[in-house]
């Protein structure tokens, strides 16, 4: 995998709480911590995206089905 290094910035105080919880809490190190935060928030975002394009095509259901319904005989030609 190829990997990017990342300049990034934040409040002395978030930093602090940060290092704290990574050091003491995690026992880890706050590259791992900041990288898989990033890859959860990635997923819910995708996650959250998939259940809006349900919601989206559940809300249109009836009027899609009206539509095909509308042009049925049009595909029904087009097959004879």
């Amino acid at each position: 995998m190829n990997t990017i290094s990342l300049n990034l910035t934040l409040s002395g105080e978030l930093y602090e709480h940060l290092n704290s919880f990574v050091a003491n809490v995690l026992k880890g190190n706050n590259n791992d911590f900041i990288v898989e935060a990033i890859e959860q928030k990635l997923k819910n975002e995708k996650d959250q995206l998939q259940v809006k394009l349900m919601q989206g095509y559940q809300a249109t259901k009836e009027e899609d089905l009206a539509l095909v319904k509308e042009f049925e005989f049009a595909d029904f030609e087009k097959l004879k």
